[in-house]
């Protein structure tokens, strides 16, 4: 009975040596590789600022928005390659990013909402618990900044590949504007998609320092959105703010989505 009783207390000290081997192992393998934790929405918005940046880098030189029709077309014919894959980097692919975490917090603002909703009721329907309403712009914003951005990606290629190269001034210019004045169009959904985001921070639903930010950020995209789309000279050059702001937060809202998924 007691070699008996010995061998139970073996297999159990060893089951839990094995046990630990395994936590230690899978802890390892996590620091080994940090980005398991972030989930496929966090992976989705650190690959976001790296097609971002690494598109940026391919031609840091982009002609401005009051460029004419053959400073345009010289520009574009003389850096087809570079300028197709530019807009492949920083419209065609951030386009399924921002669409992946418009969804995200598209998710967490109903599930945010349920909870609201119930807190409300359970107070009798006071003032102080009533569901909030600003985090619903947040999946349609970002939704339609992406269908945006994947229309820039296509006339953005048209423009780099066929008729910059042809030497078609006209419509490399046409195209070459409609491609900016777009890009106002979806700064100002991108101000939509910030401010629903700012409006979950409040709920605790995403780190306080990315609704500051989602704040800040959105007011920057209305002031560049305004210079995209009418081509303003003055303001379109906010962008240059804004832009590392975005690609911050676009990556923070996916790290804290994919975490608190995970969670």
């Amino acid at each position: 009975m007691s070699t008996l009783f010995g061998a139970a207390q073996g297999d159990t000290a060893q089951s839990k040596i094995d046990l630990g081997a395994d936590d230690r192992a899978a802890a390892a393998a996590e620091t080994s590789r940090p980005w398991l934790g972030v989930g496929v929405v966090g992976a989705v918005g650190i690959a976001y600022s790296v097609s971002w940046i690494t598109g940026l880098c391919l031609w840091p030189a982009n002609p401005a928005v009051t460029s004419t029709s053959t400073g345009v077309t010289t520009a574009f014919a003389a850096h087809s390659g570079a300028a197709a894959a530019q807009f492949t980097l920083t419209e065609g692919l951030p386009a399924v990013g921002l669409a992946v975490v418009a969804f995200a917090l598209g998710r967490a603002a109903r599930a945010a909402r349920a909870a609201r909703a119930a807190a409300w009721a359970a107070a009798g329907g006071h003032a102080g618990a009533r569901p909030g309403r600003l985090s619903r712009l947040a999946l349609p914003a970002g939704a339609l900044a992406a269908a945006v951005s994947a229309v820039q990606w296509v006339l953005g290629v048209v423009l780099a590949v066929v008729a910059a190269p042809r030497g078609e001034a006209a419509e490399s210019l046409t195209l070459f504007q409609i491609v900016n004045r777009l890009d106002g169009v979806k700064m100002f959904l991108l101000a939509g998609m910030a401010v629903g985001g700012a409006a979950l921070a409040r709920r605790a639903v995403l780190p306080r320092w990315l609704g500051v930010e989602g704040a800040v950020l959105a007011i920057l995209l209305l002031g560049s959105g305004v210079g995209y789309l009418t081509l303003n000279p003055a303001l379109a050059p906010i962008a240059y703010v804004d832009g590392p702001l975005l690609l911050v937060w676009v990556t923070g809202v996916a790290v804290a989505s994919g975490r608190r998924r995970r969670a």
